[in-house]
């Protein structure tokens, strides 16, 4: 029998307050049959994003330097804390359609020559 897959979710984010509970509640449904991290990678956000991702246990990782803000440092940081077999990455203002999770995952699984990230 093959082992279930863990999934790491990567979410960048600045300023996501109105947004980022919403992206880990679409991403926490479709997380629970795997073993899984959720990571909130934030470029230094001056709302309360950071405060919304704890209080929904995902971990929340920081730039050091605003200077260091750009396009792809989010899911660059996100990336080196991530633990998972597969790494998906969204922005903070996303959320995923149902069934999606299982979908890609049964795909990936299927065609092993075919992956955005492996372990």
């Amino acid at each position: 029998m093959n082992k279930t897959p863990s999934i790491t979710v990567s979410i960048k984010t600045l300023n996501e307050a109105q947004g980022i509970e919403k992206t880990i509640d679409s991403v926490r449904k479709q997380l629970q049959p795997y073993p899984h991290q959720v990571i909130v990678a934030d470029s230094l956000s001056t709302d309360n994003t950071r405060e919304l991702a704890v209080a929904k246990d995902a971990m929340v990782v920081c730039l050091d330097n605003a200077k260091d803000r750009c396009c792809g440092i989010g899911h660059q940081l996100g990336w080196l804390f991530s633990e998972g077999d597969y790494l998906l990455l969204l922005d903070g203002d996303m959320e995923l359609e149902p069934g999606f999770l299982d979908t890609a995952i049964a795909f990936l699984e299927a065609h092993p020559g075919i992956r955005g990230r492996g372990r």
